[in-house]
């Protein structure tokens, strides 16, 4: 999807507006000159927020809506 860059955006704003990582924000404006947010710019926002490693493919549970999102549960104990 195609997003117009407004005053006073910044990635981690853009990224959780949209349900995408900070990281694929980049990866998919990598070849823009940098920074690649710049008031009136045209930029890219993935809208198939896929996890970048494997490690994260196994989170199942109960992020089924949140699209590559995490959420901390601080009273859920680590399985390993």
């Amino acid at each position: 999807m195609q997003y117009v860059v407004q005053k006073n955006d910044d990635e981690a704003t853009l990224a959780t507006t949209h349900h995408v990582s900070v990281g694929n924000l980049r990866k998919a404006n990598e070849l823009l000159p940098q920074p690649y947010l710049v008031e009136g710019r045209t930029i890219e926002i993935p809208t198939d927020d896929k996890p970048n490693d494997s490690q994260n493919s196994n989170n199942t549970s109960d992020n089924q809506n949140h699209s590559g999102v995490e959420t901390f549960d601080p009273n859920k104990k680590p399985t390993n």
